[in-house]
């Protein structure tokens, strides 16, 4: 149980249903603070200073997007960095894992 009392913040991005938004949600037990995010190869950038956890926040896009990649970097509240990366799709392509469990369970993948 002591390995999901502390988890780092860790921030899932994908396209909303209409492709005209980013939406960004925090599923992990900290603050994430100093998001930036990054769509590859719109050249689009959003920053956002803090995301709660269990928080979610949309950016709405200029007109619908196909296809990207969002690039997102942010801290937690000690300071920590973390980044990653997301493939949006507005076909459904995307990389969320239906599979992965909630909680980090035994050292998963």
């Amino acid at each position: 149980m002591g390995e999901t009392r502390s988890l780092p913040p860790r921030l899932a991005c994908w396209l909303s249903e209409d492709a005209k938004k980013i939406v960004i949600r925090n599923e992990g037990n900290d603050r994430a603070v100093r998001i930036h995010i990054t769509l590859v190869p719109q050249d689009l950038q959003f920053d956002l200073p803090e995301l709660s956890v269990e928080g979610r926040h949309e950016f709405t896009l200029a007109s619908m997007i196909p296809e990207a990649k969002a690039v997102v970097t942010y801290e937690d509240t000690s300071g920590r960095r973390f980044s990653g990366s997301f493939l949006l799709s507005a076909t459904g392509k995307g990389e969320e894992d239906l599979l992965r469990p909630v909680f980090p369970i035994f050292g998963w993948k």
